[in-house]
Order: C-alpha cells, then sequence, then structure tokens
C-alpha cells in the first residue's frame, strides 16, 4: 500500500495513510476524502465498510486486491466502487481514481427510470425492486442505470467497461462479471429473469412487467 502512496503523491494528489481501525475512520470523518484505498481481506476491513456505507455523503470505496478466492470474495468486492492490484500501473491507478472522484461529483439531473419490477431515481440515486429499496455502490448504481436504460437491449462488455468505467480498461478481465455478480444478488435476481447474459457479447436487461 506505501508504493501506491508514493505513486499517488508523485501524481500530485493528498495521500494519508493510517491502518484499518479508529484512527482510520477518525482521520475520515475529520478530514473527509474523496476516495477511500482499503487492503482486502484485512480483518478489520468489514467494519471499515459499515461505516464508510452508512455515512451520509461517504468517500468512493476502492480495494486494492492481491488475489480472489471464493464466492465471498466476489460478493465483498462488490460492496466497493472499483479494485486495483497492488502492482497495478501508476498512471491506470491514477486515471481510476480521477474517474472515481468525477463519477461521483458529477450532477446526476431529474430522471426516472423502469424496468421489469425495478426502478430507478437518478436523481435521488434510489433503487426499488419490487417496491424495496436496495442500496447499491456508486458503481453498481451506475451498471443498474445503463441496463435499464437499456432494457430490451444487449448491452456489450466494452460498452458497459466505458460507459461506466470510463476508460479504455486494461485491468482485471472479470470485473464486469464480478459486479454483474454483486447486482444479481442484491436485486434477488438469482434465476436471472432480470439481468441475462448473453454469452459472448454481453448483458440484457428484460423488459418484462409483472402480471
Amino acid at each position: 500500500m506505501s508504493s501506491l502512496g508514493e505513486a499517488l503523491r508523485a501524481a500530485g494528489m493528498r495521500v494519508e495513510i493510517a491502518p484499518v481501525g479508529m484512527r482510520c475512520l477518525e482521520q475520515i470523518h475529520s478530514r473527509p476524502p474523496d476516495v477511500v484505498l482499503v487492503e482486502f481481506g484485512e480483518p478489520e476491513t468489514a467494519v471499515l465498510l459499515r461505516e464508510l456505507l452508512g455515512m451520509a455523503t461517504r468517500p468512493g470505496i476502492m480495494f486494492v486486491v492481491d488475489a480472489l478466492g471464493d464466492n465471498a470474495d466476489a460478493d465483498r468486492l462488490c460492496l466497493a466502487d472499483d479494485h486495483v492490484r497492488p502492482d497495478c500501473d501508476p498512471g491506470e491507478l491514477v486515471l481510476r481514481l480521477e474517474v472515481l472522484v468525477a463519477r461521483r461529483r458529477t450532477s446526476t439531473g431529474g430522471a426516472r427510470f423502469e424496468a421489469g419490477r425495478v426502478q430507478i431515481d437518478r436523481d435521488a440515486r434510489q433503487v426499488l425492486v419490487g417496491g424495496r429499496p436496495v442500496s447499491l455502490s456508486a458503481t453498481e448504481f451506475e451498471l443498474l442505470l445503463l441496463l435499464v436504460r437499456n432494457a430490451g437491449r444487449v448491452v456489450t462488455k466494452s460498452a458497459i467497461l466505458d460507459h461506466v468505467w470510463r476508460y479504455e480498461f486494461q485491468g482485471e478481465s472479470n470485473i464486469v462479471e464480478s459486479y454483474i455478480y454483486g447486482l444479481r444478488r442484491k436485486l434477488s435476481d438469482e434465476d436471472r429473469s432480470l439481468i441475462r447474459t448473453i454469452r459472448g457479447i454481453g448483458y440484457l436487461f428484460a423488459d418484462e412487467r409483472p402480471s
């Protein structure tokens, strides 16, 4: 993590490093950052994430991931807005952080979208599934919004990377699959009736209204 911090400082970013725990939380509350980089797998990570996700105006969350294990890891990975490897290219890291910050600062405008049993209020950043509110990370929200706005049409994986991550992606090839997995879990879409995989192409959000 220290090497990533040095790379960010070299790019002109203000960086503060603290061990995961109370000291880290105190720093976040006293000097709110734009993005928090969290080393994935640390025992105290779950407590930190609960605190961050519960903030009224939270910073962006980026995991630093060395390796993934089972589906439980993919589950937890989707709590963050993005993730990188410890040995990622410093230029790529800076670009991804800038994209994440810009995405969280951009005004979303007032608009509502609906497809099937899913309703999205883009202005309020609210998602309802069958009338039930669902909490999503910023990246999950942008991914779902893209799919719902194109309901009934196939959205290619490259289009998802371009519109959600907003740069020519050169990182982990399974990042889209990881976030789709997390979305399905949060939307209770175990049967994949909402988000359908179009093998070798991308994903399609079903525009079927409940009977």
